[in-house]
């Protein structure tokens, strides 16, 4: 089946439940496969976008806004 769904991969580089390197391979496997992917890789972001020595601020309300503002695009 042939899908045309937008796709939008996001992912930080500090993640421990998740190996960054798996989103890697994904964004890879879908350009060889002709999609078009957006890949936001969040340098210094864990799990739940919080920054690397900034672990007081919710990085959720951040990467979600990037998320509508690219969703909105579309």
């Amino acid at each position: 089946m042939q899908v045309s769904a937008k796709i939008y991969l996001a992912q930080g580089t500090e993640d421990e439940a998740v190996v960054p390197t798996s989103s890697d391979v994904l964004y890879t496997q879908l350009r060889a496969h002709g999609k078009q992917p957006v890949y936001d890789r969040v340098v210094g972001a864990d799990h739940s976008f919080n920054l690397k020595g900034n672990p007081q601020t919710n990085g959720w309300p951040e990467q979600l806004n990037r998320i509508v503002i690219w969703f909105l695009k579309i």
